[in-house]
């Protein structure tokens, strides 16, 4: 094999590797594509968190107040509280 054909050969592969422009505006469009649902659903996963963490807060104060209403009777304070 001659030092030319080696070259040649060379650039071949490289050519043959390197998309066209068309093709290459299609992995473009299609990775921007993805990024977009990628981007959809993190944004749902965090409204998701949000209104968990809400819910949970709602459900532990509320669980609180019952406490301190089984507690407390009606009065100002729970027994335990009395100086």
């Amino acid at each position: 094999m001659t030092r030319k054909s080696t070259i040649t050969k060379k650039k071949n592969k490289v050519l043959k590797g390197t998309p066209a422009p068309a093709a290459r505006e299609k992995v473009l469009q299609r990775k921007n594509f993805y990024q977009s649902i990628t981007k959809i659903l993190r944004t749902a996963q965090s409204k998701a968190y949000s209104a968990i963490n809400f819910t949970m807060v709602q459900a532990y104060w509320n669980i609180g107040r019952m406490i301190v209403e089984e507690e407390q009777k009606g009065k100002g304070r729970a027994d335990y509280g009395v100086e």
